[in-house]
């Protein structure tokens, strides 16, 4: 069997797809990635075959995209990013790469993550099934996948599909969730072909703590991880709040010196970072 796997290009997207391919890997099957260049070492670091698809970054659209970004706070924030980023841009600029590679290496099966919707319409066209895989351990709020209903429709009609229902679509074939399900928040809605199950990403051997971790005393060590959503474009907004909560903690050290932890989006790793408090 093929599988073909498709993420919103961020780790984080990435992440929680690895111990399923891996698992299909070691069955036997043959496993590809298809991502925008940007995902391209983290897909090979980890061991797959990469297939470039979907549209980069740096693209002018997702350019204008992440302009607007920086303009917007809340619920606005949120509903722009799900209407224009993940269910328009990306999928309509998804499909056709993935029915390109089809031609010559036809996938039996798309494996994706909750926010890559371009493989729901590239399966459909392919009548493939597709697995969907949530990457947010506390579930999708009821407010943010209602936002991809029109714009998904309205892509879909491009290419020549008729109208249905997009949460059935979504929700057609199976579910995965790497995430035990205590952590769903009570009002977010549970998929019936949802399936929980334990996923343990292989370890980076690669990976390696800075030298001067050795050298923390024994104050507590602040460890915060947002995510690569989080310490992205607004990682200097964020980050300054970050400080200036931690400002009067036992944790900083006379030289107004904190630690903390982030997430770098580039290299398959966690990187502790310091920062002086001004």
């Amino acid at each position: 069997m093929r599988a073909l796997f498709t993420c919103h290009p961020t780790f984080s997207h990435f992440l929680p797809l690895t111990p399923i391919a891996h698992a299909l890997a070691e069955a036997g099957h043959d496993v590809a990635f298809g991502t925008p260049d940007s995902l391209r070492p983290a897909v090979e670091a980890a061991g797959f075959r990469w297939v470039r698809a979907g549209v980069e970054n740096d693209d002018p659209e997702m350019a204008a995209v992440r302009a607007s970004i920086l303009e917007l706070r809340g619920f606005d924030l949120d509903r722009f990013i799900h209407e224009h980023s993940f269910g328009t841009i990306r999928p309509r600029r998804m499909v056709p790469d993935l029915l390109a590679l089809a031609e010559s290496w036809r996938p039996d099966l798309f494996v994706h993550d909750s926010r890559e919707c371009g493989a729901l319409i590239a399966a459909e066209l392919l009548d493939s099934p597709h697995i969907k895989v949530e990457v947010s351990a506390t579930g999708v709020l009821p407010r943010h996948t209602p936002m991809l209903y029109e714009p998904l429709q309205r892509v879909r009609t491009t290419f020549g599909l008729p109208a249905r229902p997009i949460q059935a679509l979504m929700d057609e074939y199976l579910v995965l969730a790497p995430f035990p399900a205590s952590l769903n928040l009570l009002d977010a809605p549970i998929a019936p072909t949802t399936h929980y199950f334990r996923g343990l990403p292989a370890d980076d051997t690669a990976g390696s703590l800075p030298a001067w971790i050795d050298a923390i005393d024994a104050r507590p060590l602040v460890y915060v991880s947002m995510g690569t959503s989080f310490s992205g474009d607004r990682r200097r907004e964020i980050f300054s709040k970050l400080l200036e909560g931690l400002g009067d903690i036992e944790a900083i050290d006379g030289y107004g010196k904190v630690t903390v932890a982030s997430c770098h989006p580039k290299h398959n790793s966690r990187v502790i970072v310091q920062f002086l408090i001004p």
